[in-house]
């Protein structure tokens, strides 16, 4: 079970400090490590410490652990206004989660974005920081343990569908879906690797060994032979 609670992260050279909280330490930690080597740090001041002095300079610790996320932030409060960290750029914990911004809010932050392209060299960090991050197998083997066992509410489901509702709804994205679709066919073409097939392979086995996935596929297909046979007789 992932550790949850308050860490810090302490320059051991001039004992400047950032407090911080989280629901899986190890994980956030992780992500702050990575944004500070990529020089993506949202936070100027920590980032700026990190390229003059060096990762070697700065110590992780966790400070307290929790059992349950009430109370963290209040929490995490309490060792800012205890330790005053140097690094923090604001000194009032707070976190985004379950915030809804209103509609007024939602429209200042995109006119505050109209107009300020990202210049190519920003472009081309971006994309390879999530490449790396996405293709290490630590950073993928967490977001699937993170994953596993979340179930999306009603309320959630409805709000994915509508979403890839009015994508569909767009002729452009439509247009730019069928080129993607014919590129990919085309590489299709190209004979799959033996590594390839063998790892296909593999995850098939992996599929049908589970008794719910036979299961769910067998009323799959009977579904759809009821359905067919359904259209049949319709058009006799």
């Amino acid at each position: 079970m992932a550790e949850q609670g308050i860490y810090q992260i302490k320059n051991i050279l001039n004992e400047k400090i950032y407090i911080g909280s989280a629901i899986n330490i190890k994980a956030r930690w992780g992500m702050h490590l990575h944004l500070l080597k990529k020089g993506l740090h949202h936070n100027k001041h920590l980032q700026n410490a990190f390229n003059k002095y060096g990762e070697n300079s700065f110590k992780y610790s966790i400070l307290e652990i929790v059992q349950t996320p009430e109370g963290l932030i209040l929490l995490e409060q309490h060792y800012i206004d205890l330790l005053q960290p140097e690094y923090n750029k604001r000194l009032f914990a707070k976190n985004n989660l379950g915030v809804r911004h209103t509609e007024e809010v939602k429209q200042k932050m995109g006119k505050e974005r109209i107009g300020k392209p990202l210049s190519e060299e920003h472009r081309k960090k971006l994309s390879e920081a999530r490449k790396e991050f996405m293709t290490n197998p630590e950073h993928r083997k967490k977001i699937s343990e993170l994953n596993k066992g979340r179930i999306c509410t009603k309320e959630t489901r409805e709000k994915l569908s509508e979403a890839t509702k009015r994508t569909w709804a767009n002729p452009e994205n439509k247009l730019n879906m069928r080129k993607n679709t014919k590129r990919k066919s085309y590489d299709s073409r190209v004979p799959p690797s033996r590594e390839t097939k063998q790892k296909i392979s593999e995850g098939v086995k992996r599929y049908y060994a589970n008794p719910e996935n036979r299961q769910k596929q067998s009323k799959d297909m009977k579904r759809y032979y009821e359905q067919r046979n359904q259209e049949i007789r319709e058009v006799r």
